[in-house]
């Protein structure tokens, strides 16, 4: 029932959402081989749309010479073909699903900068055996890693200071690995989910 309630509720969360480059008003699109990017007020450029079927794929630093910083709402949403991403370090922020129902996604890793991972990012990717996440960042959305069944283990990291509801919900194969009296340890614990420390001491001083 968990698993209807998220794939019906993706689909508007996607429509009705706006893009970081959205909220500052009219917005001028590019286009590349391969990508649709917007420019940011800083002067960078987020990715809103792919247009390839790769199998592997190494997101480019830059398009036409604007560093990426940012992956727009949905940009990876239901690329079935993809299996493994790389993203590159100037990105700091991951939208709402934007790898969302990629079916065939087995690793990815996230760079250090990215600050924030959004609601419903990987839901239903249900190959992916592979996550890394980095001490840059502090957030998890609603939903994000939802519906993943191959998981078995994710390592989060004491910078995280905020976990959406769901966030890793139906996850069943899945132990989380936190920090003792981090905010993740106290989460785990508030819904009742797996997971153990980084030094398998630390149990001593719980």
């Amino acid at each position: 029932m968990m698993k209807f309630k998220f794939c019906f509720l993706l689909v508007p969360l996607l429509c009705c959402t706006f893009s970081l480059a959205e909220e500052s008003g009219e917005v001028q699109t590019y286009s590349t081989e391969s990508y649709e990017y917007t420019l940011l007020k800083n002067g960078s450029a987020e990715i809103i749309n792919y247009t390839d079927d790769d199998q592997v794929l190494e997101i480019p630093a830059e398009l036409d010479g604007y560093s990426i910083t940012s992956i727009g709402n949905g940009v990876f949403y239901n690329c079935d073909s993809l299996t493994s991403i790389s993203i590159p370090d100037g990105v700091t922020s991951i939208g709402n699903g934007a790898f969302a129902d990629c079916g065939s996604l087995t690793s990815i890793s996230i760079p250090d900068g990215v600050t924030s991972i959004g609601d419903y990012t990987f839901l239903n990717c249900g190959s992916l055996t592979s996550i890394s996440i980095p001490d840059s960042v502090t957030s998890i959305g609603y939903g994000a890693i939802a519906n993943c069944d191959s998981l078995t283990s994710i390592s989060i990291p004491d910078s995280v200071t905020s976990i959406g509801d769901d966030a890793f919900a139906n996850c069943e194969n899945l132990t989380l690995t936190v920090g003792h009296n981090s905010f993740a340890y106290m989460y785990a614990q508030k819904n009742s989910l797996r997971f153990n420390y980084p030094d398998s001491n630390d149990w001593l001083s719980n």
